[in-house]
């Protein structure tokens, strides 16, 4: 059955070293390095204005902790990663049974209601 589940998308943005940054229940987690200082993902060096993406295959989540780290030991510069990443919902289900839809009834239901 293929089922049809909200994505719910989400931002943060880091500012301090982390060697354990959790991004557990994220799907593709986006790294953008906003700031003026180098990040270091997981020993790969991120330069202002570039990203890193973790691929993680279509309908899954991560688990995993990457090792976030600022190239910026004099603090001069200005540390600003950003994370952009979805988190999945609950399945949609019909209003009146309850019961969860498939890809194809949800686009059933969805051109009934337009």
């Amino acid at each position: 059955m293929d089922l049809i589940r909200e994505a719910n998308y989400q931002t943060r943005t880091i500012s301090e070293d982390n060697n354990s940054y959790s991004i557990d229940g994220m799907m593709k987690p986006t790294f953008y390095n906003e700031g003026t200082s180098t990040v270091i993902i997981n020993n790969l060096k991120i330069a202002p204005g570039q990203n890193y993406i973790v691929d993680t295959p279509q309908g899954f989540v991560s688990i995993a902790a990457m090792n976030i780290q600022f190239d910026n030991a004099d603090g001069s510069l200005v540390n600003s990663l950003i994370l952009n990443y979805h988190t999945v919902g609950e399945p949609f289900t019909d209003s009146v049974t309850g019961k969860i839809l498939t890809e194809s009834q949800r686009r059933a239901t969805a051109s009934c209601i337009s």
